[in-house]
């Protein structure tokens, strides 16, 4: 199948307004710049463009763009290193080696970046609360969750959580739908912490770390709230990695499962039925040529969820060094990031089978994150 590349020229970005931004379906891609990869070795690029951040509107297909901020972020981190806000006004996206948390106005006619601070040490994973009125941080560098507050176009740092010591790598700070609770990966420390979110007032849970495998990473919740998925990234690459399934709604809140997905589960995304879960696994593929575990591109699988169980449904491969994972509002659509192709691949998804639809967003940039407010 032919490929049929999508290229949205910078010129094009003040001609589109995001005035009909509440009937949009946003989806925010972090695009950073400064990192390529030659033959399996990832290193800074020379004279690279300013990171940002490409908003896309996905009610249509293929998605329709809606505009371009510039602001620091990060590959250094699992793919969701931005968030959009539940009533799609407010975006935030993180830059792990300023520590530069960054908030973005999409109510206008064009986004525009309105406030920026200081978080803890590459900070990394980022949510919104449900109201949109505090946001989580996972600060990599230095064991610690920011607490942000959102005030109209204004962002201050509420307080700061401890969640391990310095080597504990908090990665994504998932928060549940009712705004309530909120669940930590702490890489390093092969981990899950749960902190307890009353109003304005965020704490750690007086409960053990919750252990869902070796080095997670990236963390999803169910639409109803009663489930997580969380990645779990393995120490050797080459072996096959695991998915834990965790108990929301049990007391103490549990691990209940462990799956092996394949290798580098890098994004995991529930669909917005709550009905699927989407894996994007780099597979090796951002590895030397020569190396026992590369394969040419990553892995796109996909899994119905069944209680506490997941069954394999489809795979199919995908990009190289692959990033984030997103459906459209409708569940049809799944949306792939790339780092080395430094594009978006569209599929279609039907429940039972997986469809490259042959169609390919040139994001002219590395595909870091991407995250939507459904």
């Amino acid at each position: 199948m032919s490929v049929r590349s999508i290229v949205l020229p910078l010129a094009l970005f003040a001609a589109i307004a995001l005035s009909t931004a509440a009937r949009a379906e946003i989806a925010a891609v972090a695009i950073d710049n400064k990192l390529v990869n030659e033959n399996g070795v990832t290193k800074p690029a020379e004279n690279p463009k300013p990171d940002g951040v490409i908003f896309f509107d996905t009610s249509t297909t293929p998605p329709k763009m809606l505009g371009r901020i510039e602001a620091p972020t990060s590959a250094g981190g699992p793919p969701s290193t931005v968030a959009v806000s539940r009533d799609e006004r407010m975006a935030i996206v993180t830059g792990g080696p300023a520590n530069t948390v960054t908030l973005v106005d999409l109510s206008g006619d064009a986004p525009e970046v309105v406030d920026s601070i200081q978080a803890g040490a590459a900070p990394a994973g980022v949510s919104f609360t449900p109201d949109g009125r505090l946001a989580l941080v996972a600060n990599r560098g230095d064991g610690t969750v920011s607490v942000l507050s959102i005030s109209g176009k204004t962002l201050k740092l509420a307080g700061t959580v401890t969640v391990g010591d310095a080597d504990s790598q908090p990665s994504h700070a998932a928060i549940t739908p009712d705004g309530k609770m909120a669940l930590v990966t702490l890489q390093g420390v092969h981990g899950v912490a749960i902190l307890d979110i009353d109003g304005d007032t965020v704490s750690v849970r007086d409960q053990e770390l919750l252990t869902p495998g070796v080095r997670p990473y990236a963390v999803d919740i169910t639409p109803d709230g009663r489930l997580a998925a969380v990645g779990n990234m393995g120490r050797t690459v080459g072996d096959v990695d695991t998915v834990a399934l965790v108990d929301l709604t049990a007391d103490p809140v549990r691990v209940v499962n462990i799956v092996p997905v394949g290798v580098e589960p890098e994004a995991v995304t529930f669909s917005p039925d709550g009905k699927y879960l989407a894996i994007g696994m780099q597979d090796g593929s951002q590895f030397p040529k020569d190396a026992w575990f590369y394969n040419d591109g990553g892995k796109l699988s996909l899994y119905a969820v069944n209680g506490h169980d997941l069954k394999k449904l489809d795979e199919t491969r995908i990009g190289h060094w692959t990033q984030g994972v997103a459906f459209s509002a409708n569940g049809r659509q799944i949306y792939v990031q790339s780092m080395s192709e430094r594009d978006i691949q569209i599929f279609g998804w039907n429940g039972k089978r997986l469809k490259d639809t042959g169609e390919h967003i040139d994001l002219k940039g590395g595909g870091a994150a991407m995250q939507t407010a459904y």
